[in-house]
């Protein structure tokens, strides 16, 4: 999934939670409700992507994480990704 495809689908989140506060339709708030968790889903599915490509694309850099607290011996970050340096 690309980013765009991710900005459409929070999009449709934020339609079916903004309608949620105004149906009087249980049927709908249900379906509401079913939509809702099919989006965030979605969302969640294209953050889980992310994380590969993150860490793949990592470049350890000698001047910033040289003397990081979180690097390890083998120059490698022990925060996997979530870096201050990077």
């Amino acid at each position: 999934m690309d980013r765009q495809t991710a900005h459409n689908n929070y999009d449709m989140l934020k339609g079916c939670v903004n309608r949620i506060f105004i149906t009087d339709k249980k049927e709908e708030l249900i379906s509401l409700y079913t939509g809702a968790l099919h989006y965030l889903s979605l969302i969640f599915l294209y953050g889980k992507e992310r994380f590969p490509r993150r860490l793949e694309n990592k470049v350890y850099n000698p001047e910033a994480c040289g003397s990081c607290e979180y690097l390890s011996d083998d120059n490698t970050c022990c925060l996997e990704g979530s870096c201050p340096h990077s």
